[in-house]
């Protein structure tokens, strides 16, 4: 038997992880219908391996999957549609050493509360920032909002979609740690 970790739900669909007693790397991701029925495992489409972060609804049958290679080289977020069992990449961190973002810190890819944006974080220029990109738009599509030489960290969207709030540290202290807002 498995004991299952429910997550989020779409009016029709839940998604859930078998996060215990479940042998081998990360647990695998799965949707079932909200009445019931057999779990579909959409793990493989959305690049499988690696370790995943938690899924996240984008709109009623696309979810976000975040996937870091096992190597911590690679991050790639996905959109999954789980009706179709398919995924398009649209978000790609490949470094030579390994991705800095630590697990507490990133809060995986977010959708905005309409589900037109996609938020993430990528240390592309050296340093962890935030990013946006169009929900429906391509990879490499993404727009910086944050720069400068300090960490944001734990994103999160105001209620109507229009501001982020996150924490940053101080670049001469990086133990010390602010609260910030941007706005769209």
């Amino acid at each position: 038997s498995r004991d299952w970790s429910s997550d989020v739900c779409s009016s029709d669909l839940l998604i859930f992880r078998a996060t215990e007693n479940v042998p081998g790397p990360p647990a695998d991701t799965f949707t079932v219908a909200a009445t019931g029925g057999t779990p579909v495992n959409y793990t493989a489409a959305a690049g499988g391996g690696g370790r995943g972060g938690g899924a996240k609804w984008l709109n009623g049958h696309e979810v976000l999957v975040d996937r870091t290679s096992s190597d911590f080289k690679r991050r790639t977020i996905s959109v999954v549609d789980v009706l179709t069992d398919t995924a398009r990449v649209v978000q790609e961190d490949v470094k030579d050493k390994f991705w800095s973002v630590t697990g507490d810190a990133q809060a995986g890819s977010q959708a905005s509360p309409d589900g037109k944006w996609i938020l993430f974080l990528s240390d592309r220029d050296g340093w962890d920032h935030l990013y946006v990109m169009a929900a429906n738009g391509t990879a490499g599509s993404a727009r910086q909002l944050t720069k400068g030489k300090f960490e944001a960290w734990r994103p999160t969207w105001s209620p109507d979609g229009t501001r982020i709030a996150f924490d940053a540290n101080e670049e001469a202290d990086h133990g010390r740690r602010h609260i910030g807002i941007v706005t769209l």
